[in-house]
């Protein structure tokens, strides 16, 4: 079935604003990118490349508020998402983008991506029986052309985005899986021991393999003076090594997380408490 690829307005202002940037100008020249309408095309292009059966026809631009009503994401509209809608008008998956020139340091994920999904989450976690943290696709399209997404700090946050099963994809061919050191030919984290290693600890988790489980540890986030932002950021390894506790049958153990108590905190603790 065909597709459409909805993407918000600020999708289109940045690539304009990024047009006026010569080291992006340049950067785009070296993949045959000319201006920002050959980039959507691109980035449409890299969606059906991933994934033969998108179909993905042409392309729509919607206002933020829209998109996010259409997502059923009862938190803040998101410059960075769109979605992929049937020709029926269902939505089949959701749409994030990694945009032109970012300055966020290391969070190319946490803020592009974790607060629409805790959004959504927060609406339907209560009826999805599975521990799939998404209920719909997700492709997230990096057109960042800086060096960041080649810091070792953010490739870890790809390679937890493939262990959600997230479809990542770098318009400039970068490779992230490079950090991993293979096992048995493979770049892939297979299990917890291997993601413990990878992420080196990082004071989220502790694996308890005596007792069959994993405790998450508040250490990132106690005492934070941006708790919601600190948040994303723990999101973005615990809900990986969730994933992977629950491929060896291990509890994951988040009472540690109760005393810093709110919104987000009581939401991931319920969706925990699944494995």
């Amino acid at each position: 079935m065909e597709h459409t690829l909805i993407i918000p307005e600020d999708l289109v202002n940045k690539l304009n604003d990024a047009q006026k940037d010569k080291a992006i100008v340049n950067k785009w020249a070296s993949i045959a990118i000319m201006n920002p309408t050959d980039m959507i095309d691109r980035i449409i292009a890299e969606l059906n490349s991933s994934n033969e059966k998108l179909q993905i026809k042409g392309y729509r631009v919607e206002d933020k508020t829209i998109i996010k009503g259409r997502i059923e994401n009862p938190g803040n509209p998101s410059q960075y998402t769109g979605y992929l809608e049937d020709n029926e008008g269902f939505i089949k998956g959701l749409f994030f983008y990694i945009p032109p020139n970012l300055n966020s340091g290391n969070d190319i994920l946490t803020r592009q991506v974790m607060p629409v999904l805790l959004g959504i989450y927060s609406s339907v976690g209560d009826n999805l029986r599975t521990i799939r943290f998404n209920c719909k696709p997700i492709y997230i399209v990096n057109i960042c052309e800086t060096a960041r997404s080649t810091q070792n700090a953010v490739k870890i946050t790809f390679i937890g985005a493939d262990i959600l099963g997230f479809n990542y994809i770098d318009v400039f061919g970068r490779s992230y899986k490079d950090i991993v050191i293979p096992v048995n030919s493979s770049e892939a984290i297979n299990n917890i021991y291997e993601y413990d290693r990878l992420i080196n600890g990082s004071n989220i988790f502790t694996i308890d393999a005596a007792n069959s489980k994993i405790i998450l540890n508040d250490s990132t986030l106690s005492g934070s003076t941006n708790l919601t932002a600190d948040i994303y950021r723990f999101c973005m390894k615990a809900i990986p090594a969730a994933y992977l506790a629950a491929q060896e049958q291990f509890h994951v153990d988040a009472t540690k997380l109760l005393p810093l108590s709110n919104d987000i905190i009581n939401m991931l603790f319920k969706y925990f408490e699944k494995i």
